[in-house]
């Protein structure tokens, strides 16, 4: 039988995400080396309230399950979750994430929108054509939230107009993604830390189309950034283009 590597974290990075999502544990988990340690916690269920109204009650409970890690030395937070974001403006965004930390002991917290913003400045992008897996309210909201960050935006593509950021198979990334015509110099956000993306991303890069840039890759970005740590070969095949800006292997 083969052992596991014995592998002990340099940096420790706690999640916190939904509770239905099936995503964003694995591919960060794939994304970022195994010197980053990934521990996750889940927001409650809200059994019958409708997705605008969980979103609301989710942010509520951000503070407690920061400290749910107890003595588990975690060097920084992630929340995995972006539609709560795109309720504020960016200057509130970045108000919650600075109250965030405060109360944290000033160890970062990084809102997943945040870590979407510094991936696009690390690329210099100007211009965004939205991905979305989200209903039409919540994708007129994203649209408006990175317009105001000061994004022109080249396009939206609704993958339908129900809630699909937990069921889309890679193929159907795939599919969007050719019927998409992005004007040159465009990145594609796919914005969703529950969509998979990982896969179709590994599949087109060097494909000479534009640059994707994810929810969940830009969340890994952030956090491999500020811990000064290398990206995995996962990482690498899937966004070749972000790697001359993290640390090297």
């Amino acid at each position: 039988m083969t052992s596991l590597p014995n592998v002990v974290p340099t940096k420790r990075l706690g999640l916190i995400t939904p509770p239905s999502n099936p995503t964003v544990e694995l591919e960060l988990r794939a994304l970022c080396p195994l010197a980053c340690g990934v521990h996750s916690t889940r927001l409650p269920l809200f059994p019958g309230q409708p997705l605008e109204v969980r979103q609301v009650q989710y942010v509520e409970h951000y503070p407690r399950l920061i400290q749910s890690f107890g003595v588990l030395a975690i060097d920084a937070f992630m929340v995995g979750i972006t539609g709560p974001s795109y309720s504020l403006t960016p200057e509130q965004d970045v108000e919650r994430s600075r109250a965030l930390s405060n109360g944290a002991g000033g160890r970062p917290v990084i809102q997943a929108s945040m870590a979407i913003r510094e991936t696009l400045a690390a690329l210099g992008a100007d211009k965004v054509y939205l991905f979305s897996p989200y209903p039409g309210w919540l994708t007129e909201k994203s649209a408006a939230y990175w317009s105001a960050c000061g994004f022109q935006l080249s396009g939206v593509f609704k993958v339908s107009e129900e809630f699909r950021a937990y069921d889309l198979t890679t193929e159907e990334v795939l599919d969007g993604l050719a019927k998409i015509q992005v004007p040159k110099g465009a990145v594609v956000l796919m914005s969703g830390t529950g969509m998979a993306t990982v896969d179709a991303m590994v599949r087109v890069a060097g494909s000479g189309g534009p640059v994707l840039v994810s929810s969940n890759l830009a969340c890994a970005f952030a956090a491999l950034k500020l811990f000064g740590l290398p990206p995995s070969e996962h990482f690498r095949a899937a966004s070749p283009a972000l790697v001359p800006y993290l640390a090297k292997g």
